[in-house]
């Protein structure tokens, strides 16, 4: 599957060249479609709270963090390159879900924050 730069970079050919964007938008539409679905499918399995695969790894990333966990030993552990989505999707949810404390309470932007297990 292309990426979405080449996505991108073919349409703008297709544009300058003066090929009929009608022509091939079929195939731009489906490509996009295919990394919407993708998108929407990891989100969801990540956050699900009803089992699941995204509930696997939520469980896991609650008992990998028995002991203190920084934000990057958990994005590692997760095999995630997004360090945001990490923040959002995975910590913010065990926190918000009280699966998981942050040991320093009064700094929530502490470079030292670590999140162990309630």
């Amino acid at each position: 599957m292309a990426n979405l730069g080449t996505i991108i970079t073919g349409k703008n050919q297709m544009l300058k060249g003066g090929i009929s964007q009608s022509r091939n938008k079929k195939n731009i539409i489906d490509v996009t479609l295919s990394l919407s679905f993708i998108t929407i499918f990891v989100t969801s399995s990540i956050t699900s709270e009803g089992g699941g695969e995204g509930a696997d790894l939520l469980d896991k990333v609650v008992e990998f963090c028995s002991i203190p966990r920084t934000k990057d030993e958990i994005q590692r552990f997760c095999r995630l390159k997004s360090d945001r989505y990490v923040r959002q999707k995975v910590i913010q949810t065990l926190l918000n879900q009280g699966r998981l404390i942050r040991t320093i309470p009064d700094k929530l932007s502490s470079p030292k924050q670590k999140y162990i297990q309630s």
